[in-house]
């Protein structure tokens, strides 16, 4: 016998079918459907926004050789998979050796457009090693709240030097517009 409860279905005329476990929880197995009603004019000003572009910031010690390594060769692959057409993001062609910026080690950048953003985030996901963590942010006009409470950290997460940073930009920064992608898609 299984360690788990044991799921059965059960169905009445007039009810949807339930999944019940030996404790006597019922959970639905199918989500009910929603009718969306016709798109209606934006009201506030933040339903117009959306977030379309990104960036990667791989992070190692900068002490640790293997770790250096490590992101290295991620960065090949990475770059092997952009020329294969796998994704269209684009490595910064600096590598910083030392800190740089706001960012507290050695690093390199990786831009991402929300057209590839879940692609490229399912695959470093899968291929980061554990001695390398990746800071990944929004690109916005907000350059602290997007180094910070927007952020995220896949692996341990590292102080930032956000005296480095504008608190508010004039105008979102575009990033590499001849590829169509991002803020500068096509409408």
């Amino acid at each position: 016998m299984s360690d788990h409860p044991v799921m059965v279905e059960k169905s009445g005329t007039n009810s949807a079918r339930m999944a019940t476990s030996e404790f006597n929880f019922k959970q639905p197995n199918t989500v009910p459907h929603r009718v969306l009603q016709p798109s209606s004019p934006l009201t506030l000003p933040e339903e117009a926004e959306e977030i379309k572009e990104f960036h990667f910031h791989i992070y190692w010690i900068t002490s640790d050789r293997n770790a250096h390594d490590k992101a290295m060769a991620l960065r090949k692959r990475i770059l092997e998979l952009v020329d294969a057409g796998f994704f269209k993001v684009v490595p910064l062609s600096t590598v910083n050796e030392i800190p740089r910026g706001p960012h507290p080690v050695g690093s390199y950048e990786v831009w991402v457009p929300f057209e590839y953003f879940a692609r490229f985030y399912s695959w470093v996901s899968l291929h980061r090693t554990p001695d390398v963590s990746i800071l990944i942010h929004p690109l916005t006009k907000e350059e602290i709240k997007d180094h910070t409470f927007r952020a995220t950290f896949m692996g341990p997460s590292m102080p930032l030097n956000l005296n480095a940073l504008s608190e508010k930009l004039d105008h979102v920064p575009l990033q590499y517009p001849e590829l169509g992608l991002g803020y500068s898609a096509r409408k």
